[in-house]
């Protein structure tokens, strides 16, 4: 009986360890310091952190400046940018054309494609050109 009494007792000390580290380490996580994204490593620094968007300006002392205008999509969809222009996950280019207007702009070869089908022997012709006649066997 003192076996499975002392055999409890470890195992129920094990579950509340486990139990709370895991509750510790959710909270650890949701107290962890802004997270962002460097959307230009270039000569204008650009970041986007907390769903906003900033720029380092470079003068002295420098400082982190907000765009006075941002592309009308949410800041996480964006994955490049240059403070001027930004590109969305989609694909698509987003370029100010004043001051709160944004313009998108596909991709070049983003356009539509040809829904024509095309047979696989004409697709060998193509790029095989035109078929060579049959050598005659034995001449």
């Amino acid at each position: 009986m003192n076996r499975a009494r002392a055999f409890f007792g470890v195992a129920a000390g094990v579950f509340l360890l486990m139990l709370s580290f895991h509750l510790g380490a959710q909270s650890v996580r949701a107290q962890s310091g802004p997270f962002f994204r460097v959307l230009n490593p270039g000569n204008s620094l650009v970041i986007e952190t907390g769903g906003q968007i900033f720029y380092l300006d470079k003068s002295s002392p420098p400082i982190w400046r907000q765009p006075s205008s941002v592309p009308p999509v949410p800041a996480s969809t964006l994955v490049a940018g240059d403070g001027v222009a930004y590109i969305a996950e989609d694909g698509t280019v987003w370029w100010p054309i004043s001051e709160s207007a944004w313009q998108s702009l596909p991709l070049p070869g983003s356009g539509p494609v040809s829904p024509q089908r095309e047979s696989f022997g004409a697709l060998k012709s193509r790029y095989r050109g035109a078929a060579e006649p049959a050598s005659e066997a034995g001449k």
